[in-house]
């Protein structure tokens, strides 16, 4: 399902102070992050220790291999979260929940599109024991780690950082990413967001849709990810 989604790079799960093979230990665990929170997310988003997005979608795939689904007769959904209290909105009539077989974060949800093949979004939220993003790194630093793991997975051609940059979510810093990915499964466009709240939980916020389709879907995906809001 992974490689269906040319999510994934290929990281080693590990413990913030376990060191990886070699004995060298990563940026992220250095920094005290467990390495399946850094990018490869799409998630995931795992470069905060390889950021989720790059390894926990899972779900999505497998979701895009079920049959058409009935969508909700309501414009706008509000999703809450019960574990961390997060909260976004989406347009219901045209997404879907893709839940996954096995869990993997201490939160984590993703919905597919049921109108249009591998536009999908998803959150997850795990510890971490930092307090800030910026105590990990600079938003250049991890974008450029994320471009490097995208260009290391099988099957990628190129992959391209559009732009980064910082805004506030409920009054925290996040982190803010578009890239592409061309790869022998398509051409995708990402949008992803990170921040962490005050229990130092890392929630990483991706949203992704085939290049070809992303200047229709664009401004959509935008307004999910500025919808996304922290536990007060």
């Amino acid at each position: 399902a992974q490689k269906a989604l040319g999510f994934c790079a290929r990281t080693t799960r590990v413990n913030s102070r376990i060191q990886p093979a070699g004995g060298r230990r990563s940026l992220g665990a250095a920094r005290g992050l467990p390495r399946r929170n850094l990018l490869a997310a799409g998630t995931t988003i795992t470069a905060l220790g390889g950021l989720s997005w790059l390894r926990r979608y899972q779900g999505i795939a497998l979701a895009d291999e079920e049959g058409p689904s009935t969508p909700s007769s309501s414009t706008e959904n509000l999703y809450k979260s019960d574990v961390t209290g997060y909260s976004f909105r989406y347009p219901g009539a045209s997404f879907k929940p893709a839940p996954k077989l096995l869990k993997t974060h201490k939160d984590e949800v993703f919905f597919k599109s049921t109108l249009r093949k591998k536009y999908n979004f998803g959150v997850t939220a795990d510890p971490v024991t930092i307090g800030a993003l910026s105590d990990f790194g600079s938003v250049e630093e991890v974008a450029d780690k994320i471009i490097a793991l995208e260009r290391d997975k099988e099957g990628v051609l190129n992959a391209e950082l559009r732009r980064s940059g910082k805004t506030m979510v409920s009054g925290h810093e996040c982190y803010t990413f578009d890239y592409t990915s061309n790869s022998t499964r398509g051409n995708i466009h990402y949008l992803s967001n990170l921040v962490i709240d005050n229990e130092k939980n890392l929630h990483t916020f991706t949203i992704q849709a085939k290049q070809e389709e992303f200047e229709e879907v664009k401004d959509e995906m935008r307004a999910i990810l500025s919808s996304f809001a922290l536990k007060d």
